[in-house]
């Protein structure tokens, strides 16, 4: 259900704090949101080996202080690193999904760059023996539209951010930039980026009755600035006053 994602603000990668022992996208950093009883939003991409895991970035390097990207390793690499200085290990979905149990909403977020597909397929195979309030994003319009289109009754969004340093040709950039490609993924909400929030998209979402989600909001004067234009917020690095 979709109004689950707007009743509470929804916490960035877990309740983390990545100068401390409490790492983004670890299972303490969910336990914590958990203890809060806040929405988590958590990011994910395939191994090598098609394993899915939780985990933000495509290269290793700021989490795990390796220069490999995620694509090109095993999980059995995976497993014998620890997320920065800490003891913790970068989760599989299905750990993640064990331990939340249905206890709070889950916003994945799928970090797909080409195609639509193995991510896609295993991602659902997961969220159909999964009995919890769960929905999906992505930057990549076709992973959201393949949902719209093989499991239509995902909640999912659209995510929207500055494109300026993306590579990408003109074309494709004016098409993503102006939610274009809304007709194909047909999203049921908007996550838009703080620091590009466009009048003219919120525009076009309010006009098609789309809900509209701020990211990340970093700060409680930006939380209170904010949380009156947008249906709800991801947040990081705070905890938001009305919690």
């Amino acid at each position: 259900m979709l109004d689950t994602f707007l009743v509470k603000p929804i916490s960035h990668r877990g309740l983390h704090s990545n100068d401390s022992h409490i790492p983004e996208n670890s299972i303490p950093a969910f336990q914590k949101s958990m203890e809060l009883n806040l929405p988590i939003e958590l990011d994910i991409q395939l191994t090598r080996d098609n394993h899915i895991i939780v985990f933000h970035d495509y290269n290793l390097k700021r989490m795990c202080g390796i220069n490999q990207f995620v694509k090109n390793t095993t999980i059995a690499e995976i497993k014998k690193l620890n997320l920065l200085n800490s003891d913790y290990k970068i989760p599989l979905l299905s750990e993640v999904l064990d331990l939340v149990n249905n206890k709070v909403p889950i916003l994945i977020d799928l970090k797909n760059k080409n195609n639509a597909g193995q991510l896609e397929k295993s991602l659902l195979q997961h969220i159909n023996t999964y009995k919890g309030n769960i929905a999906i994003q992505s930057f990549n319009p076709f992973s959201v539209g393949w949902f719209a289109k093989n499991a239509p009754h995902i909640v999912r969004g659209q995510l929207h951010t500055d494109l300026k340093n993306k590579k990408l040709n003109k074309i494709t950039k004016l098409l993503l930039k102006e939610i274009i490609f809304n007709f194909f993924s047909k999203p049921h909400f908007i996550a838009m980026d703080t620091k590009c929030i466009s009048k003219r998209i919120l525009h076009k979402s309010k006009k098609s009755k789309l809900p509209i989600l701020f990211w990340t909001i970093k700060n409680q004067t930006d939380y209170l600035k904010l949380k009156d234009v947008c249906d709800n917020i991801i947040f990081e690095n705070f905890i938001p006053s009305e919690v």
